[in-house]
């Protein structure tokens, strides 16, 4: 997480409205050092923070039922969201003050917490600069193709949903971006 505090303070009574980034990259790649917040905290007086969430198979993969439901790149900006809520008063935040936005899968993004109760009460308004959560690719999205590429790649076991899910979290990090990289 990436936090720019307001450049100059002009008088203004604090706490400073708060814009939460949700960067893109099609939910496979980007990362939100690639973004610097400090010209709109500097000229709109607000307090911004750049958030990060995993990516590509890490952020996403599943196997299509509760064994491995996936999301967990969208689950990382809901917690991200609860982090603003508890502790941005610290840096001169108002937590009641809370706008997400984003481009491109950030967008997606941004349309896709608006849509979930985990979001509920963790921001007040929202931009969505392009996608939306009724993307075609999300709705037509069959994980479980990618997953069984992923799990005969990593040598997990297709016997089921549930081993496959299993032997995946038991993998070390570097194995599975190794062997991973190329598939999703």
């Amino acid at each position: 997480m990436w936090l720019m505090l307001c450049g100059k303070y002009k008088g203004l009574s604090l706490p400073y409205e708060v814009m939460v980034w949700i960067h893109g990259g099609g939910f496979i790649f980007g990362a939100a050092s690639l973004y610097d917040g400090s010209a709109l905290a500097t000229y709109q007086d607000v307090v911004v923070v750049v958030i990060q969430y995993r990516l590509g198979f890490l952020g996403f993969l599943s196997t299509g039922d509760e064994h491995m439901s996936g999301n967990f790149g969208m689950l990382d900006q809901v917690e991200a969201l609860r982090w603003v809520q508890q502790h941005i008063h610290n840096f001169g935040g108002n937590p009641d003050l809370v706008t997400i936005f984003g481009e491109s899968a950030g967008g997606v993004s941004v349309s896709l917490l608006l849509l979930s109760p985990l979001s509920d009460g963790l921001f007040h308004h929202a931009i969505a600069e392009s996608g939306t959560a009724a993307i075609r690719l999300l709705l037509a999205n069959d994980p479980v193709p990618a997953m069984q590429v992923v799990a005969n790649k990593t040598v997990c076991s297709l016997e089921s949903t549930e081993k496959i899910a299993d032997c995946i979290r038991n993998l070390d990090l570097d194995t599975i971006l190794s062997t991973v990289q190329d598939s999703y």
